[in-house]
């Protein structure tokens, strides 16, 4: 079975990996990590015009932050983000994305990149109080136990006034919808994610960052940037506030 609905089956995180290293492209590495084919390029490009500017909308235009980017590919943030960076961290369990994001801003003192698995951060590299973390595109792959020691981990870096942003693919259907070895034609290969609820995760969120309060979330896609029947993405702002 491919499509599997409501139940919670595991997808191989080796798999996951695998798919992402396979489908680096250095002509158009935007539109390889958004999963665009050369005939539909032009929606990665336009859902990450739409991204950059909600993110400049929900941050502090004046501030500069400590940006921690956990599956942040090739770093497209610390592009977007330039002007509000005191430092910037990007982690990425693809090789080569973190490769030519190393190359990309190989002249910033500011911006570093460190290969690493969401599921197993090094916090003896990541050493910061960050007071913006950045997690997009990145659940979905995910298996819940390993979510949910994302999730838990996050309290342990997040400064005491801080704000996280989250997007996501989710299902619309009121149901979670598991892609296992799903045979997809429009990307030519077996492929594995996990569409989780809108419920779900504000569910995760109340239970494992109970500090967190949602300041703002809505849906992302139309019908011109890739909406589906089943699927669509989310974004969620959050504020945290501890008094460690």
């Amino acid at each position: 079975m491919n499509r599997i609905y409501e139940q919670n089956i595991e997808i191989s995180s080796s798999q996951v990996q695998n798919f992402f290293e396979s489908r680096f492209n250095k002509d158009d590495i935007l539109a390889s990590v958004m999963l665009r084919n050369a005939q539909s390029a032009n929606i990665a490009h336009l859902r990450d015009g739409k991204e950059n500017t909600l993110l400049h909308s929900l941050i502090d235009a004046q501030k500069k932050y400590t940006i921690l980017d956990i599956g942040s590919a090739s770093g497209r943030f610390a592009g977007h983000l330039k002007n509000n960076i005191q430092s910037y961290t990007g982690i990425d369990f693809a090789v080569s994305y973190i490769e030519a994001a190393k190359e990309l801003y190989k002249n910033e003192d500011a911006i570093e990149f460190y290969q690493m698995s969401a599921s197993e951060l090094d916090k003896s590299i990541l050493d910061k109080k960050y007071d913006l973390i950045i997690i997009t595109g990145l659940c979905i792959y995910l298996n819940d136990n390993d979510l949910i020691k994302l999730f838990t981990d996050l309290n342990d870096l997040l400064a005491p006034q801080s704000h996280i942003y989250l997007r996501e693919s989710i299902s619309v259907i009121d149901k979670r919808l598991t892609l296992k070895d799903f045979p997809s034609e429009e990307l030519e290969t077996e492929y594995n994610a996990i569409y989780r609820t809108p419920k779900e995760y504000e569910e995760l969120i109340a239970q494992y960052l109970p500090k967190a309060n949602i300041l703002q979330s809505d849906f992302m896609l139309t019908e011109e940037t890739g909406a589906r029947k089943e699927t669509n993405q989310k974004h969620w702002f959050l504020e945290y506030k501890s008094n460690s």
